[in-house]
């Protein structure tokens, strides 16, 4: 493709290099390759589907009565600092991330006005990186079109942190979302958001249309994977559950977090806002369950515990039907705590330098929003 007479697409347009760009089909699927063009070819990656055949993504639903306790986390703390004391002025809304960029500790949360950070030396107090006021790195435009939430980040190949933020279309006549992806060298300031992953064009065939919040993890032997929550088969949804935007989460894999490739088999059905921890020597994948949205998840310890964890070697195989059980929370005092008090979705777990595995929670604190800190018991 290019404005030469011999390309096999000839375009016109002056900002279009003479030999630009080339599309080759490999392996069921179009891939763009740039071919020295001055200006580039701003794809923004390429993101594939493996073909499959899927059925009803809710035929297998699993059995979550039957599903044992597997693992628990101790409430260690509230996070304090300039993040503890702005409760009104912030309007922490949750959807943490935890990550280490260029020696540095980051807290990245959404709010009412797109993504702010705050930074810390010990994981429980955090501050505002330069010490004053609060710091936004990610807003929506001027009107609101799109807002940007739910971040999720990763070190690319060449050094960069790449930032996944949920999107939302506020132009649209019903609440439609997407992926956008931004970058940053220093954890502060990054570039505009571009789109990244729109499930209703990607994954029309699978029936799926909104994507929205995700994790993203490092695998041990290459590359990338990342869960996102999706909305696939309305037509198939439980008539009992609860959620009509994204009760499900899919995988997706790639080697340099720019081309990506998405398994449509690995579907977990009525679990969404998904996260990793990878520092047990497997790859552990959490998700919240709309299980007591459904009959057979009503009074579960009679505690609505919806907090599921599916396991994998190695990050790749996964059982989707098969969870190896569900994750509980207990309070300082060693009380199993209700379900009110916490929040299961948008979570993150950290693995600090000394050994200490952190789980980070959103919650409702005394009339504001607030992040507690957990840690695992033996």
């Amino acid at each position: 493709m290019g404005r030469d007479a011999s390309s096999g697409v000839l375009l016109s347009d002056p900002a279009v290099s003479r030999e630009h760009c080339m599309l080759r089909c490999e392996d069921n699927k179009v891939i763009v390759y740039d071919v020295g063009s001055s200006t580039g070819s701003p794809t923004g990656g390429t993101v594939t589907v493996l073909h499959a055949e899927v059925g009803n993504y809710y035929d297998s639903i699993p059995d979550y009565p039957n599903l044992p306790w597997v693992e628990s986390w101790q409430l260690e703390a509230e996070v304090t600092g300039a993040f503890g004391n702005d409760h009104v002025e912030g309007a922490i809304r949750g959807a943490v991330e935890v990550f280490v960029y260029e020696d540095t500790l980051y807290l990245y949360v959404k709010d009412l006005v797109g993504v702010r950070v705050f930074t810390s030396q010990d994981g429980l107090n955090w501050d505002n990186p330069d010490g004053s006021g609060p710091h936004v790195v990610l807003s929506g435009p001027e009107g609101n079109a799109v807002i940007y939430s739910h971040p999720y980040v990763a070190t690319a190949p060449d050094g960069t942190m790449q930032m996944f933020l949920q999107s939302r279309d506020m132009t649209a006549d019903k609440a439609q979302f997407h992926i956008s992806r931004a970058s940053s060298t220093d954890g502060m300031s990054f570039s505009e958001p571009s789109s990244f992953l729109k499930c209703e064009e990607v994954l029309a065939d699978y029936g799926c249309s909104s994507c929205a919040h995700g994790r993203i993890t490092e695998l041990a032997d290459r590359g990338y994977a990342i869960a996102f929550s999706v909305s696939c088969q309305k037509e198939n949804f439980p008539k009992d559950l609860a959620k009509t935007f994204v009760p499900g989460m899919m995988m997706a894999y790639s080697d340099d977090l720019v081309n990506w490739e998405i398994d449509p088999l690995a579907f977990f059905p009525a679990c969404h806002d998904p996260t990793f921890d990878t520092s047990r020597g497997e790859v552990f994948l959490y998700c919240a369950s709309e299980v007591d949205t459904l009959p057979v998840g009503v009074g579960i310890d009679l505690k609505h515990a919806q907090l599921l964890r599916y396991d994998s070697p190695d990050g790749r195989s996964w059982t989707p039907d098969a969870p190896a059980g569900m994750v509980r929370f207990f309070d300082a005092d060693g009380e199993q705590m209700h379900r009110d008090t916490w929040s299961m979705a948008d979570l993150d777990t950290h693995l600090f330098s000394d050994g200490t595995l952190r789980l980070y929670v959103p919650a409702g604190g005394e009339g504001y929003p607030t992040v507690y800190a957990f840690q695992l018991m033996e």
